[in-house]
């Protein structure tokens, strides 16, 4: 079991950690590009959590009677190592990589949402944005929320992956 997420945990951190840093190389760190960052980083999370299903399909190769907690104990764990170097490449990126980039990010946010809300919308809108984005002033914060995003979504796979090998279990 522990070799299992140990594998499958690194595998999920390289694709994740590789497909953003050749993001950044070939898009750079210009703010015309966020939307696709935004794009292409959450369908990399998603990729590289496709790991997860993978080591709790491992797990029943190898014995086919496991619980579901220890199958969701699988893959919360590999989905722990993606977590963390993510949350560890946000804080890297926005201290040294791109320093500019909550500022230039927030006037982004802000542009997109001029655009699309009525005047009076958009004051509450920005109100509310400057009020959040104060918080990700803080790199603990940003940690802390870029690690949920990935593991969340982890652990949102690794529910549907052991309730898939729970219904349908592996035959030898």
């Amino acid at each position: 079991m522990k070799k299992t997420i140990i594998k499958n945990g690194l595998i999920a951190t390289a694709i994740l950690v590789a497909v953003n840093l050749i993001t950044l190389i070939v898009f750079g760190t210009d703010p015309e590009n966020y939307g696709i960052g935004e794009i292409v980083g959450y369908a990399t999370i998603i990729c590289s959590l496709i790991l997860v299903f993978l080591g709790i399909r491992e797990l029943e190769f190898s014995s086919p009677d496991n619980s579901f907690l220890k199958k969701m104990l699988v893959g919360s764990g590999i989905s722990g190592f993606p977590a963390v170097a993510f949350g560890l490449y946000n804080v890297i990126y926005v201290k040294w990589i791109d320093p500019e980039f909550m500022e230039t990010y927030t006037q982004y946010s802000l542009d997109k949402m001029q655009a699309e809300m009525s005047p009076e919308e958009f004051e509450i809108a920005k109100a509310q944005t400057l009020e959040q984005m104060t918080m990700f002033d803080n790199l603990l914060f940003q940690f802390v929320i870029m690690f949920l995003t990935v593991f969340v979504i982890g652990l949102i796979i690794s529910l549907l992956s052991a309730t898939y090998f729970q219904v349908k279990p592996i035959r030898k």
